[in-house]
């Protein structure tokens, strides 16, 4: 699975059906990412390359708890996707 703006942008899309937002903003985070469960929001690094976004959606995606029943069939492969295989950063 090769980071692009495309997956990003169906991660993205994936977090939403998932109502999470996801957002983008400076910050000293150690991972360079942060998880505000409560409010299921996602706030990453906004001066991360591409690349690393991505990773950080995909290693997110891969902690949090998914409500797979608010997922369609081509959401849910990618999810089953993104938690299978490893991203070449």
């Amino acid at each position: 699975m090769k980071p692009t703006k495309q997956l990003q942008e169906k991660l993205e899309a994936l977090f939403k059906v998932l109502e999470f937002k996801v957002r983008y903003e400076k910050g000293s985070f150690k991972s360079g990412y942060c998880i505000i469960e409560e409010q299921n929001v996602v706030v990453i690094n906004k001066f991360f390359p591409m690349e690393s976004k991505v990773g950080a959606l995909i290693e997110i995606l891969r902690q949090v708890e998914v409500d797979e029943t608010k997922l369609d069939e081509n959401e849910r492969k990618l999810l089953h996707k993104v938690r299978q295989t490893e991203i070449q950063l």
